[in-house]
């Protein structure tokens, strides 16, 4: 309930270039005002502010409340009721997206509350089915062998690209045909058909370093156009080339489908738990080229990856309660297991939101004694085992929840042989596979510069995992080396990090037929915040 008379909501949105290390430096900018309102301590503002939802960006937001007497209604002589700052993905996280919270400000013991509420554009809740194959793309080199990928990037309007869509990788074929793909419409356009996309045919390669075969501009519009025709491929950076191949449009519709927000509008909830690499190929604690070095004065890529990636998960627990675990270290007294809890109690080892994940490793570092192998096996094993048993207790709205399981490892020192690397990679896919039939996603966040192949080959980008004759259900792993971000944006990093998440969530939901759990409607009025 607000005190005074005349109201109008400011809505603030932060500046996505500020920020990223200091929140204090934050700059905030207006996004857009509700109307006034008169007369009314409990207003109800109609008119709606539209944001573009990511899964992997918090998107800070300040909601402000004014109490205006100048007819002009211009803020200089306003009064300040008060102020909310909180994140888009709090509120699309809270139960039915409504968060309702009291108002800050230290003129009022009590200056009242506000109550916003989230609803998704029905139009984005369409689906892009497509189907694409290549015709004769021309290999890179005379020796290279065929592996051939396309992705298709968004055009932005500051004129950048942002990608939304990659396939799987097919061999051995000039005319590759990948497979049927489905993507959310408001991923890949933006609910504009006619926005401009970019579809690159690359040539595959282990280390990240992908050859483009050739590009073109398309729509959605042309797309559906296109069915049953080709689209030809060029590459600036060979214009003597001419074509460089074609893409064919085999099929092209839109439907509808559930959303992943509708799942979270509905109470689904995403747990985290954090594995953290403690192992001897990240150098010696104490040693100041260590990267688990912690200077007091800047914080090292570990430290980085927890409060970024935990940050964004956070809001998505209603507890936000996380187990985290360290491996490729001894404990104190000798004893050297697969994995144990950075809390000290294995029985029970959450802790309290990304803080409280950021405060467990900062204790533990130095405390124990670096070892190796690093063994990934028995841990993801022991998160699948407790996912089968939260299965096992019949629920309707537990049915929806989904396990995120984050990884942040070195990488192979030339110096350490066999370090770094993961030493049980037979058992470790297995026990990926195991996971591809759970509610699960591995991200796994590579700290360092040398070899990642292991966790290339886990990631599944090149072919599904197979071990035994048995094939994982889907693909579950998204592996990022963290030094492809080393401009310091950590948004970045975020982004690449749970880009699929939405994607693997909406996969599983759907192979088990498990729908958003109906909710009472509490929004019949017309008012969109108050």
């Amino acid at each position: 309930m607000l005190q005074s008379s005349e109201y109008n909501v400011i809505a603030n949105l932060e500046k996505p270039d500020s920020c990223l290390e200091l929140r204090l430096a934050c700059k905030w900018e207006e996004f857009g005002r509700t109307e006034y309102i008169e007369n009314d301590a409990n207003p109800k503002f109609l008119k709606t502010l539209r944001l573009e939802y990511r899964f992997a960006d918090a998107l800070p937001l300040r909601f402000h409340v004014y109490d205006i007497d100048d007819p002009t209604h211009s803020l200089e002589n306003a009064d300040s009721i008060g102020y909310l700052e909180t994140t888009l993905s709090e509120i699309v996280s809270a139960r039915d997206m409504v968060l309702e919270k009291q108002l800050v400000n230290p003129k009022y013991s009590d200056p009242g509350a506000i109550r916003i509420v989230a609803e998704e554009v029905v139009d984005y809740k369409d689906i892009l089915n497509f189907h694409l194959s290549g015709r004769d793309l021309k290999k890179p080199s005379f020796f290279s062998r065929c592996k051939f990928f396309y992705r298709i990037s968004r055009f932005q309007d500051d004129g950048s690209y942002v990608l939304v869509h990659q396939s799987e990788v097919q061999h051995k074929s000039t005319n590759p045909g990948w497979s049927p793909a489905s993507v959310p419409v408001v991923n890949i356009c933006n609910g504009d058909y006619e926005r401009p996309l970019l579809i690159e045919v690359m040539d595959w390669s282990r280390f990240g370093n992908h050859t483009l075969i050739g590009h073109c501009s398309t729509t959605i519009s042309e797309l559906f156009a296109k069915i049953g025709c080709e689209l030809s491929l060029s590459n600036k950076e060979n214009e003597k080339s001419g074509i460089r191949g074609k893409v064919f449009v085999s099929a092209c519709r839109i439907e509808k489908s559930d959303t992943f927000l509708d799942y979270l509008r509905a109470g689904a909830e995403l747990s985290m738990t954090v594995a953290i690499d403690l192992s001897e190929s990240n150098g010696k604690f104490a040693d100041p080229t260590s990267l688990h070095f912690q200077s007091g004065t800047q914080y090292n890529y570990y430290q980085d990856a927890i409060l970024s990636i935990g940050g964004i998960l956070e809001p998505y627990d209603s507890d936000r309660k996380f187990p985290v675990y360290g491996f490729g270290a001894g404990l104190p007294g000798g004893a050297n297991p697969p994995f144990f809890a950075l809390n000290g109690n294995i029985t029970q080892p959450e802790v309290i939101g990304a803080r409280g994940i950021f405060n467990a490793y900062n204790n533990v570092v130095g405390n124990i004694v670096q070892t190796e192998p690093t063994l990934l096996a028995p841990l993801i094993s022991s998160v699948c085992d407790k996912i089968e048993k939260g299965l096992a207790v019949p629920s309707v709205s537990g049915a929806q929840n989904y396990h995120i399981l984050v990884i942040i490892t070195d990488t192979y020192s030339d110096n350490i042989p066999l370090q770094g690397q993961i030493n049980d990679m037979e058992d470790t896919v297995k026990a990926v596979i195991r996971g591809s039939k759970l509610p699960l996603s591995i991200v796994i966040v590579g700290i360092g510069s040398n070899d990642f192949a292991n966790m290339s080959i886990l990631d599944a980008d090149e072919s599904i995992l197979e071990a035994n004759g048995v094939e994982a259900e889907r693909d579950i792993v998204q592996f990022v080396p963290m030094n492809e971000f080393c401009d310091g944006d950590l948004t970045k990093l975020t982004s690449e990090v749970l880009r699929e998440v939405p994607t693997q969530y909406l996969q599983y939901m759907k192979s088990r037929n498990i729908k958003p759990i109906p909710v009472i409607d509490h929004r019949r009025t017309s008012w969109k915040l108050y």
